[in-house]
């Protein structure tokens, strides 16, 4: 049917993109496209950097040396407690941190000793995990960090601190910060009005490498029922979609009531009315995830364009930053099917791994960590390490 019916969805997505809905060899879904996969950025407080006379870390180790600065030339400022770090129990928090330690490993390594759980790949039994939390514990021990993270699932109270003023140092998704929802920025301005955020990129391994994770370059899956009585319908449906123009006014609107074109690109207007009106746009797009202007870079700038205005040039350079020493989720063509049993269990205990890490004595960190590790393997994640081990031979077996 994509042969017969969908030829503008096929040179849209392109056979990379296809590939992914391939399973065993055959078409089983239709990939949207992934505008832009960079997914973290880290942000710092600019005014204290400038109060303390200090420069943007840009090591690991000057991290450090940089949240101490805070703790103890600044242990209250706007009236609040400083939080040199802050932290939550959300993936935006702790990858970023986690992915920087890792150190480069063969391939064979790369693929088979990481967790699948969910869409996220976390580096479990990579030379470097241990290390990251060993940092991290580090960091809350000597009161570097937000200390009620581990209640903090959804962000709710790091964004509350950040916009108090308190916080010095955070990550987050890329621009979000810059949004004009949730408006963390535009609202710890309002309380604090010298206050400024600049986006940074310090956290490194022993190469200098900023690894951190990117999206892969595909969105959601898209599938047609084997029951459907219109298939056909439903492929030239995406097909008609996927025309420049189509996609462009689906995922835009209509000029002059909801965007207006700014150097270039498509920027929404900002009010009530437009928000209303497109806030579902990417949910009938559905074969692109996020706004595709054709190239890379023009995605990016046009990303870029989300943020308040005020804050479009830090918002390009997060961009930028998000995408750099960015690392891939590893894709396999079959289903990993223990990753499907015990992934949901597994992602718990990944973060009880975290937070029993963190909160350990120093004394007591080597121990804690290893029995929490255990506990992954032994729910599953042994499992998902020989069968990914198996594929990973099955693939090499092919290659040859």
């Amino acid at each position: 049917m994509l042969d017969t019916y969908g030829p503008n969805l096929k040179s849209f997505l392109g056979k990379e993109i296809l590939d992914f809905g391939r399973f065993d060899g055959r078409q089983v879904a239709i990939p949207a496209k992934r505008s832009y996969i960079g997914k973290y950025s880290s942000y710092i407080r600019e005014d204290w950097l400038n109060k303390l006379g200090l420069l943007a870390p840009q090591t690991t180790e000057e991290v450090y040396r940089t949240l101490k600065a805070f703790k103890d030339k600044l242990p209250r400022i706007n009236g609040e407690q400083v939080i040199p770090l802050g932290f939550s129990l959300t993936p935006a928090s702790y990858e970023p941190v986690i992915w920087s330690f890792i150190e480069p490993a063969g391939e064979e390594e790369r693929i088979t000793r990481t967790h699948q759980l969910g869409s996220r790949d976390f580096p479990t039994l990579l030379p470097g995990h241990k290390e990251a939390l060993r940092f991290l514990n580090k960091l809350y021990n000597e009161g570097l960090m937000s200390p009620n993270f581990a209640l903090d699932k959804d962000r709710t109270k790091l964004n509350e601190d950040i916009t108090a003023g308190a916080v010095g140092m955070f990550s987050a998704d890329t621009i979000d910060p810059l949004l004009p929802s949730p408006g963390i920025y535009s609202q710890l301005q309002r309380h604090v009005p010298d206050a400024e955020l600049s986006p940074i990129d310090p956290y490194t391994n022993s190469l200098g490498k900023h690894y951190k994770p990117v999206y892969k370059p595909v969105g959601m899956y898209i599938m047609i029922p084997k029951t459907s009585k219109h298939a056909v319908e439903a492929v030239k449906y995406l097909d008609w979609m996927s025309r420049k123009d189509v996609l462009f006014h689906l995922q835009n609107g209509e000029e002059g009531l909801d965007y207006s074109m700014q150097d270039g690109f498509p920027a929404a207007l900002e009010n009530e009315e437009t928000r209303k009106r497109m806030f579902n746009s990417g949910d009938i797009a559905i074969i692109s995830n996020g706004r595709d202007f054709g190239d890379p870079d023009k995605n990016k700038r046009a990303e870029a364009m989300k943020a308040l205005k005020p804050y479009r040039q830090e918002g390009s350079k997060v961009l930028d930053i998000a995408l750099q020493d960015g690392i891939l989720p590893v894709r396999f063509e079959k289903p990993v099917e223990a990753q499907i049993q015990y992934g949901t269990a597994l992602f718990a205990k990944y973060e009880e791994l975290i937070v029993r890490s963190l909160l350990a004595r120093p004394s007591d960190f080597d121990r804690t960590y290893e029995q929490a590790l255990n506990e992954i393997m032994k729910g599953g994640g042994e499992q998902i390490l020989r069968e990914r081990q198996a594929l990973y031979r099955s693939m090499q077996n092919k290659r040859s």
